[in-house]
């Protein structure tokens, strides 16, 4: 059986490091500081981005929602709404919308929905509707449908770019008629209905 030693005050200390050996050095200490803070840097910037696209997201799906709803008013509403209203983006009135989907002025619009109701004519050869030449009139004879698209833009804020549209020929994501610029976000939707 192994005897346990008692220890008086007498040698405590003995055996420790003696000098500088006995912690960390400033440089050491100031160094781990150094890339501790170089690495939450890195996070808040991670975190930044991750914010910004989740704004960016939210902003999206109101504006998918609001192109939706007018779509399907027109599609579920009178054709004769339809005929009067044919037009290409930019002709049509705009309609504007806050941050929770209110009407409102254009000066207070976070999202603008520009309208579009084309005529689209039955083409034999190839066995499908497909774009008139005179698309904004109503054909003289023979079947046709109208094309019902809207597009709703908004300007994406915290930096992210966001280009739509192709700038030789614009795909609804336009404002005023004119292909939208970087850092707007649009949405479009389009859907056909039978006259």
């Amino acid at each position: 059986m192994r005897r346990q030693r008692r220890h008086s005050g007498e040698g405590i200390g003995r055996g420790l490091p003696v000098g500088g050996d006995a912690g960390f050095t400033l440089i050491e200490t100031m160094l781990a500081v150094v890339l501790m803070a170089v690495g939450l840097i890195a996070v808040a910037g991670v975190y930044s981005r991750g914010l910004v696209a989740s704004v960016y997201g939210q902003d999206q799906t109101e504006a998918a929602s609001l192109a939706q709803r007018w779509v399907e008013d027109l599609k579920n509403g009178p054709t004769t709404v339809l005929a009067s209203d044919a037009g290409d983006y930019g002709t049509l009135t705009s309609l504007y919308f806050d941050r929770n989907a209110n009407a409102t002025t254009q000066a207070n619009a976070v999202f603008t929905v520009d309208l579009q109701v084309q005529y689209w004519t039955w083409n034999s050869a190839s066995g499908q509707y497909i774009k008139s030449a005179t698309p904004y009139t109503a054909p003289g004879s023979g079947p046709y449908v109208y094309r019902v698209s809207a597009a709703t833009h908004w300007k994406v804020n915290g930096g992210t770019v966001f280009t739509s549209g192709h700038l030789s020929s614009p795909n609804g994501c336009v404002v005023g008629g004119v292909a939208v610029p970087v850092g707007t976000g649009c949405v479009q939707i389009s859907t056909f209905v039978a006259p």
